[in-house]
């Protein structure tokens, strides 16, 4: 009996369980036990015996329905789908190479190891914790034995009906030094049951704790920070407050405890207050005499000259100047040491790479089914932790995309995550949804044993608070007042006052990144767009109340606002869609909240007035023309006869044409008088567009009128800079005589394209490009018809989610005309598509809907 062997089992199972858990694969390795020294001494013989191996590997793994997916010399890494199978490979492969003649090569023995667990898989091959432990378990063992872990162990019991005795060889450490596994031999039938004590595996010197939960969600970002310090002296995590930068760093540690042979070492930096304290914190950790030395640092520099070794240095950011320092002069000094860090901001010195550590993944759907919710490191964290609260909790389709909703609020922050998992036996799914507005209420007693920062939501905040300047501070209050967003302007106009100007804004702003409490989203088309997350925004709203600066920041915003869709409104006629959408359609949240401001106790309407005249484009471009008309709506009463005509005059035009189709008679008479206030204010340009708009909507039989209109238009609009108001006017001209005149509509449609193609007006072209298929399809030419349908929707792929309703109507179209040619499959995955682009756009085509509905049916 092996001196590790505990006892003996007979492992026996009679039930008829499912042959395997969702998700697992079970992977056997194997390889030759001193092979080096065969081929060495018996080189000729061992190609011969390799070839026979390998076929006696490959017979027994195929012959169990394993899949070979690499080898390398003499090692096999199989992939099963049940553990019992690779369980039956592994003895038939051992009983199969004991039947042969190895004495040409002084005998062969292979070791083999069974376990089973979750992997990734890419192109053919396995990644993941599950191969690092079967390896690990693999390395225990001699020639001849089978190690099993009792993951596979217990996965027996239920899946065979053979019986195997399973020798229970002690806990050995395999990923986890400081918690090591029970290894289990398996009794092959005919074969020695005997051998020697198994080998332990080195312990690297480490101080790192053991984490009693585990880290839930980031193998993606421990493979990166894995390369990073392959390639790095060192690497900074930085993060948000709450997001996990320490429980990431010690998991990275622990894992890369065999890289380092002189071990991981962590450092903590969180109880120090004094920043002359921090190489004693150092010297303390790794026991490092001072005594014979100068300084704390020629101590170290001593010490760790020639070590391989990494120092973990955790919660650095109030001491960060006192850790740069050091850090800088040790990598001077110490070439083979590395440094894992983690920070609110980085270090700032040469030779740092910066990881900074997102928060959790969060489904973005507003209804989600409870598989593709558990695909989700947040929704995992949040299941796991409210199970540990409340044992009979699990998520289910009934509350899963409740579940993503509160993860989604809490900007997949694992600390919050935590924390209002944790309420759930007490408040249930539902209501700790409702409650998040008290977020600084509800999220609540953290672990007793955790820093005193990270026990509530707001204490984690404060901390972060508590590390800035008094300009950092105010910058960060005053940015608090956007949603959705800022760019550099927004934020000088609005943070910026007499005591901070705008170049100390965006110093403050630069600090704000880099302490992670202000995120920076580069984009190569829109350039880089600023905000802060929704727990943090929600905290500086608070600080901003508390400093009596409520009022006014939220004035300076909603003119900041008011004058950037000024801008909007004199750009539109000339500018692409591209650079248009991308510089305005991200301040959506920014334009409702300077509405709503306007609109309460303390707001202006006549900003509102001007803010809503301006921004009619975003409500047409965003489909929300219904949010539109009722935004108008509570302003109408607003707009008095003593305001200037040119203001006046885009407000009604704007709510005008909210109620095209609507409510076609309260259109045309608000665009009537939207006419008279340009003709009064003199705006030429605006006049005219708003002439095309009331000619458009006025019926057939007021024709007369319709063209009167529309010449006045021409006028003013052929000598004007203006190629998208007069790719309009050509658009209005053909919709007009479309019914009377297909060759001539089709003339205009032409000259529409051209104004259109000049500035780069997609959305227009899509749509005139459907108008034109339709007038194709109306003189019955359904080939030309469809193939102009699916060039129009190709356009609107392309825009995006700016095109909703030209989208649904040309996939409405091209529905009906697959009907009309008998493709009732083509014409049913048209029309489906359409609906719901339709009805998300409101009373907008909303024939579409009726005639998309019916093609469905």
């Amino acid at each position: 009996m092996v001196a590790e062997a505990q006892s003996a089992a007979v492992i026996a199972s009679t039930s008829s369980q499912p042959a395997s858990q969702p998700g697992l694969v079970a992977f056997l390795f194997t390889d030759i036990a001193g092979s080096s020294l065969k081929w060495l001494n018996h080189r000729a013989a061992m190609q011969e015996a390799l070839r026979i191996h390998d076929d006696l590997l490959r017979t027994a793994i195929a012959a169990h329905g394993g899949t070979v997916f690499k080898t390398g010399g003499d090692a096999f890494h199989a992939a099963f789908s049940r553990p019992a199978d690779a369980l039956g490979a592994a003895i038939d492969a051992q009983q199969a190479l004991a039947e042969r003649d190895w004495s040409g090569v002084g005998g062969l023995a292979v070791r083999m190891a069974v376990h089973v667990g979750t992997a990734l898989q890419r192109e053919g091959d396995y990644f993941g914790p599950a191969l690092n432990r079967v390896a690990r378990l693999l390395a225990l063992g001699h020639g001849g034995q089978v190690l099993v872990t009792p993951s596979v162990a217990e996965l027996v019991v239920a899946e065979r009906e053979s019986r195997h005795t399973l020798r229970h060889l002690g806990a050995h450490p395999l990923d986890d030094p400081l918690q090591p596994v029970g290894v289990y031999q398996v009794d092959v039938p005919g074969q020695p049951h005997e051998f020697a004590p198994l080998r332990t595996i080195d312990l690297r010197p480490t101080n790192l704790p053991r984490q009693p939960t585990a880290l839930i969600g980031r193998e993606d970002e421990l493979a990166r920070i894995n390369t990073l310090l392959a390639e790095n002296p060192l690497v900074t995590v930085t993060g948000t407050g709450g997001v996990g930068k320490t429980r990431i760093t010690l998991e990275a540690g622990m894992r890369l405890l065999d890289r380092y042979p002189d071990g991981v070492w962590l450092v903590e930096l969180a109880a120090i207050s004094d920043a002359s304290l921090v190489p004693g914190a150092v010297t303390t950790a790794l026991g490092i005499d001072t005594s014979s030395a100068k300084t704390p640092l020629e101590a170290m520099v001593s010490r760790l000259r020639h070590q391989d070794l990494l120092l973990v240095l955790d919660n650095c950011e109030h001491v960060i100047e006192a850790v740069a320092t050091m850090v800088e002069a040790l990598l001077a000094a110490t070439p083979k040491l590395r440094f894992l860090v983690s920070s609110q901001e980085p270090l700032g010195i040469a030779g740092e790479q910066i990881f900074r550590l997102p928060s959790l993944g969060v489904p973005g759907d507003a209804q989600i089914a409870v598989e593709d919710a558990l695909k989700s490191g947040a929704i995992q964290l949040f299941a796991e932790r409210a199970k540990a609260a409340d044992p009979r909790f699990k998520v289910d389709d009934r509350n899963a995309s409740t579940i993503a909703a509160i993860c989604r609020r809490l900007d997949g922050i694992p600390l919050a995550i935590e924390m209002a998992a944790a309420r759930t036996p007490m408040l249930g799914v539902d209501r700790l949804a409702q409650k998040l507005d008290e977020r600084f209420r509800v999220l609540t007693g953290g672990r007793r044993t955790a820093l005193p920062r990270q026990q509530t939501l707001r204490a984690t905040l404060d901390w972060s608070y508590g590390l800035l300047s008094e300009r950092e501070r105010a910058v960060l209050r005053r940015l608090s007042i956007f949603a959705g967003g800022f760019t550099l302007d927004g934020a000088g106009r609005v943070a910026g006052d007499d005591a901070i100007d705008e170049f100390e804004v965006i110093d403050a702003l630069s600090r704000l990144v880099a302490r992670s409490l202000v995120a920076a989203d580069t984009d190569v088309n829109t350039g880089t767009r600023y905000r802060l997350l929704e727990t943090t925004r929600a905290y500086a709203l608070e600080k901003l109340a508390e400093a009596g600066e409520s009022d006014e920041i939220e004035r300076r915003h909603a003119t900041f606002v008011r004058d950037l869709f000024a801008r909007a409104f004199d750009e539109y006629p000339t500018a692409s869609d591209a650079r248009w959408e991308s510089t305005y359609l991200p301040e959506r949240d920014n334009l409702r909240n300077a509405l709503d401001w306007a609109l309460g106790p303390h707001g202006d309407s006549a900003v509102g007035i001007e803010i809503a005249g301006s921004s009619w484009l975003m409500w047409y471009r965003l489909s929300l023309k219904a949010e539109g008309r009722q935004r108008m709506a509570a302003l109408a009463l607003r707009v008095s006869d003593a305001l200037d005509p040119a203001i006046a005059g885009r407000y009604w035009a704007t709510y005008g044409g909210l109620w095209v189709d609507a409510a076609p008679a309260r259109c045309i008479e608000t665009l009537a008088h939207a006419v008279a206030l340009f003709r009064e204010a003199d705006r030429p340009a605006e006049l005219a567009t708003t002439l095309v708009d009331y000619a458009l909507n006025l019926p057939l039989e007021a024709e007369d009128e319709a063209q009167r209109a529309l010449t006045e238009a021409h006028l003013l609009l052929k000598d004007a800079a203006t190629p998208r108001y007069l790719g309009w006017y050509f658009e209005a001209r053909a919709k007009r005589v479309r019914e009377s005149g297909p060759a001539l509509a089709r003339t205009y449609y032409e000259s529409a394209l051209r104004e259109y193609r000049s500035i780069g007006a997609e959305r227009a072209i899509a749509d005139v490009a459907n108008s034109v298929a339709d007038l194709t399809w109306i003189t019955g030419d359904l080939d030309a018809a469809i193939a102009g349908m699916r060039e129009a929707i190709a356009i609107n792929r392309k825009s995006g989610v700016a095109h909703k309703s030209s989208l649904g109507l040309g996939l409405a179209n091209l529905a009906g005309a697959h009907a009309e040619r008998g493709d009732l499959d083509e014409a049913f995955a048209a029309a489906s598509e359409a609906v719901p682009l339709i009805r998300e756009d409101g009373w907008f085509y909303r024939f579409c809907d009726h005639f998309a509905l019916r093609i469905a049916k």
